[in-house]
């Protein structure tokens, strides 16, 4: 990939248009394509803004299809050069653009989901309506979108946080804090579960060793009453419902 900076631009689906996507990876595939060409032409029309004439746009996108929490949401992520590649004397140049405003980002969605309904009616896969949708809320768009602004900051250069080094970039030695919260406090937050909490006493519990050694395992467990055996697991066997084939 050209040594420029990028911005990462996802798009996620309601749950009524989420299972239809996951029937037909052919229409999954399209509606790929119809956010990458909007996100392309919104490009080049700020390129033209600026004066700069035939930019070009790419992407390199991945299809996820479950989210962290391993719950099935197809959604798209895709790298995009935050500016176009401009055709001049001595070959291609890139030429940086300023970041969206919140405006672009939500004329961008609002074109993005009527060309998506669109397509999906086209086929005959239109789902039928529903409440989830954010654009039918009032102010849910505009509350959705204010944390893609960034506060006006450009899109972070691929150079930031690496050193050159033989022709190559590596990860320069800094400091990063950490970006995920602990298993614990994950527990908490996603099935209000909080491992913490004793369910005789209602105090709180605290970590203040960790055993991994089999053999000390087995031996707490044992001294608990606890079973030391895993449960015996079914052999795997196709999905019974032949939609799923």
């Amino acid at each position: 990939m050209p040594h420029v900076p990028y911005r990462q631009w996802t798009l996620s689906f309601p749950h009524r248009v989420r299972w239809v996507l996951l029937k037909d990876v052919g229409l999954l595939s399209d509606v790929l394509t119809v956010f990458l060409r909007a996100v392309f032409a919104l490009q080049r029309r700020r390129a033209r803004r600026q004066g700069l004439r035939g930019g070009q746009a790419g992407a390199m996108s991945f299809i996820q299809f479950f989210g962290s929490a391993l719950q099935v949401t197809p959604h798209f992520h895709s790298l995009v050069p935050d500016g176009t590649f401009v055709q001049r004397e001595g070959g291609v140049h890139f030429e940086p653009l300023p970041p969206p405003t919140q405006d672009e980002v939500e004329r961008l969605l609002r074109g993005v989901r009527h060309r998506v309904l669109r397509l999906m009616e086209k086929r005959g896969a239109l789902p039928a309506q529903g409440p989830e949708d954010a654009l039918h809320v009032p102010g849910a768009l505009p509350a959705a979108t204010a944390a893609l602004d960034g506060g006006g900051r450009p899109a972070p250069s691929q150079q930031a946080a690496a050193v050159r080094i033989a022709g190559g970039f590596l990860p320069a030695r800094q400091h990063a804090p950490a970006c995920r919260v602990d298993q614990a406090e994950m527990l908490r937050r996603t099935f209000d579960f909080d491992v913490f909490a004793c369910v005789r006493c209602g105090g709180r519990r605290s970590v203040f060793a960790y055993v991994k050694g089999a053999s000390g395992v087995r031996a707490i467990l044992e001294h608990l009453g606890l079973p030391t055996a895993g449960a015996s697991l079914a052999p795997a066997r196709g999905p019974p419902q032949p939609a799923w084939c």
